[in-house]
């Protein structure tokens, strides 16, 4: 099943195919004038490897205080951001003036982060949200999605020991960017994907990868062919094991975070 078609930027699933034409690409990102146009630009030549527009997306966030538009933007920021990034107050200065959904999306985008930066971000929305019980939930999901928080916690626990439970996560992995309490790797992502398809397949149950589906492709740049919230069959799961397949073959570097295949810090990309 594919992603519904969708005039944004982000279509559900990723934020579409890398250019083929670099020249084309940079001339318009030159040429754009309209902020959606701009960003569109911006986002195919981050595509192709060159983060050099992270800056203007960023600064456009702060600065254009168009709801659509900050849904769009902090969906590509949230992909390309660095931790360095993320350690800047003014990049998710937005924030303090934006509405439920947009802040309910930054929580539940955590491993799109995939940043230590992330964890006291998310401290601060779950701690506001004291008087908006909706958006905790959020919050710690995305806590424990990249720390691997101990079962025993929830979002109701103490702030105090889930703060010491964060700390220790942290200061236990060796990494910038991580992933379930380890350096980030997809291989736990295709691997949950996969066997979770094989288990409706069984079952003859609906089966939903939504969420692992958009991951696996914007940090490979490789469009997963199976985007599903329904019924699925024996060509589908053979689709998503040979996905898998391919992903697992690509030089994947132990806890650095990816953008279409491509090294968000700069290092050496998953093609040559």
């Amino acid at each position: 099943m594919s992603a519904a078609a969708s005039t944004g930027i982000f279509d559900g699933l990723w934020f579409g195919p890398a250019p083929r034409d670099e020249q084309a690409a940079r001339a318009a990102l030159r040429e754009a004038r309209e902020p959606l146009d701009v960003l569109r630009a911006a986002v195919d030549v981050c595509k192709l490897g060159d983060m050099t527009p992270r800056a203007v997306i960023i600064d456009m966030l702060q600065i254009i205080r168009d709801p659509a538009f900050t849904r769009e933007a902090q969906d590509v920021v949230l992909a390309i951001a660095r931790h360095d990034d993320l350690l800047d107050d003014r990049t998710t200065s937005y924030l303090a003036s934006a509405g439920f959904d947009v802040v309910a999306t930054f929580a539940g985008s955590a491993t799109a982060m995939l940043a230590k930066a992330a964890v006291p971000l998310l401290f601060t929305v779950l701690e506001e949200s004291a008087g908006d019980p909706e958006l905790a939930p959020y919050a710690f999901s995305g806590l424990r999605a990249l720390l691997g928080l101990d079962g025993s916690l929830s979002e109701s626990s103490d702030i105090d020991e889930l703060a010491e439970a964060a700390q220790a996560r942290m200061h236990a992995v060796d990494a910038y960017y991580v992933l379930g309490g380890e350096p980030f790797s997809p291989a736990s992502v295709a691997k949950s994907m996969t066997a979770h398809a094989m288990r409706a397949l069984d079952a003859a149950t609906p089966y939903t990868n939504v969420v692992e589906a958009s991951r696996l492709s914007i940090w490979s740049g490789l469009r997963c062919p199976i985007y599903s919230a329904a019924t699925i069959g024996q060509t589908d799961v053979r689709g998503l094991v040979e996905y898998a397949t391919a992903l697992a073959a690509l030089p994947w570097r132990p806890g650095t975070k990816y953008f279409y295949g491509h090294d968000v810090d700069g290092g050496p990309g998953l093609r040559a």
